[in-house]
C-alpha cells in the first residue's frame, strides 16, 4: 500500500518544470481538438491528457498556497486587513458570512438570468427566455431569505420557499413540455459548451453536498438557500443536456426521449423537495398539531 501511495504521489505531485510542460501540452491539445476536426483517437487522448494536466495543476497550487501564506504573514497590510471589522465578520461571524454569500449568489443569478433573457431575445429562443425568467424567480426566492426578519421568521420563510417552489414546479413542467413540442432548442457557441458542462456538474455536486451538511444542522435559512441552489443546479443540468443534444445529437426522437426522462426527473425531484419543505415548515411552526396527529 505504501508503494502505491508513493507512486500516486510521484505521479500527481510533479516538479514545477514538468507541471508547466504537462499543463501546456494537455490544455493546448484539448483546445486544438475542440477548435478543429480531429480523429476520435486524438480526441480521447486530449481528454485524458487534459484531465491529468488539471490534476497536476491543482496539486501544484496546493503546494504554492503555504508559500503564499508565509509571504502574506510577513506583510503589515495583510495583518491590518485581517484585523479590520469586515474581515472579522466574514471570517468569524457565520451568520453574516452566510447572508453575504447568499447576496452575492443572488446578484450572480440575476446577472445570469438577464444574460439568458437577452440571448433569448436576440436568438429568438423561447426556451432561453423562459429559462431566464425561471432563474429570476429563483433569485427572488434568495432575496426572500436575506430580507430583514429572515432569521426571526426562519421556518416561515422556509415554508414560503416550499410553496413558491411548488408553484414554480408547474412552470418547469410547462418548460419541459415546450421543449418536447419544438424541433430545435439552443446551443452554446464554440467550446463554451464544455465550460458550461463543467459548471453545471460542479454546481450540482456542490449543492448536493452542502445541502446534506446544512440539513443536519436544522438551520431553516441555510437549508432553504441550499435547496434553491440544488434546484438551480438541476435546471442547469437539464439546460446543458438540451444544448449537448442539439450540438451532438442527430435524432429528434432521441432528443425528445432524453428531455422527457431528465425533465421528468427534475420536475419530480423538485416537487418532492417542495412538498417536504412545506410539511417540515408546518411541523416546526406547529409542533403541538404534529404531536396530536401522531
Amino acid at each position: 500500500m505504501e508503494r502505491v501511495k508513493a507512486f500516486i504521489r510521484r505521479l500527481c505531485f510533479l516538479p514545477p518544470k514538468w507541471t508547466l510542460i504537462v499543463a501546456a501540452c494537455g490544455f493546448g491539445l484539448l483546445w486544438f481538438t475542440l477548435t478543429h476536426s480531429t480523429p476520435p483517437l486524438l480526441d480521447h487522448l486530449s481528454y485524458h491528457l487534459a484531465t491529468y494536466a488539471l490534476v497536476v495543476t491543482v496539486t501544484a497550487l496546493m503546494r504554492v498556497k503555504p508559500a503564499v501564506q508565509r509571504w502574506l504573514d510577513g506583510k503589515a497590510w495583510y495583518h491590518a486587513l485581517m484585523d479590520s471589522p469586515l474581515s472579522y465578520l466574514l471570517l468569524r461571524d457565520t451568520d453574516f458570512r452566510s447572508q453575504f454569500t447568499l447576496a452575492l449568489i443572488m446578484l450572480w443569478n440575476v446577472v445570469c438570468a438577464l444574460l439568458k433573457l437577452a440571448a433569448g431575445i436576440l436568438l429568438r429562443s423561447a426556451w432561453l427566455r423562459t429559462l431566464g425568467i425561471y432563474y429570476l424567480l429563483l433569485a427572488g426566492l434568495r432575496m426572500l431569505l436575506i430580507l430583514p426578519g429572515a432569521e426571526a421568521h426562519g421556518w416561515r420563510r422556509y415554508r414560503a420557499c416550499g410553496v413558491a417552489l411548488l408553484l414554480m414546479n408547474q412552470a418547469l413542467v410547462i418548460m419541459v413540455i415546450q421543449l418536447l413540442q419544438q424541433k430545435g432548442s439552443f446551443n452554446y457557441p464554440g467550446p463554451l459548451i464544455y465550460l458550461m458542462a463543467a459548471y453545471a456538474f460542479y454546481a450540482l455536486i456542490n449543492a448536493t453536498i452542502r445541502l446534506a451538511v446544512v440539513h443536519r444542522r436544522a438551520d431553516p435559512i441555510k437549508s432553504a438557500a441550499r435547496v434553491i441552489s440544488l434546484t438551480a443546479a438541476m435546471v442547469s443540468v437539464l439546460a446543458l443536456e438540451v444544448a449537448l443534444i442539439d450540438r451532438f445529437g442527430d435524432s429528434l426522437a432521441f432528443q425528445h426521449l432524453m428531455v422527457a426522462v431528465t425533465g421528468g426527473a427534475v420536475c419530480f425531484v423538485e416537487l418532492q423537495i417542495a412538498l417536504y419543505m412545506i410539511r417540515r415548515g408546518d411541523r416546526e411552526l406547529h409542533p403541538e398539531q404534529t404531536e396530536k396527529t401522531s
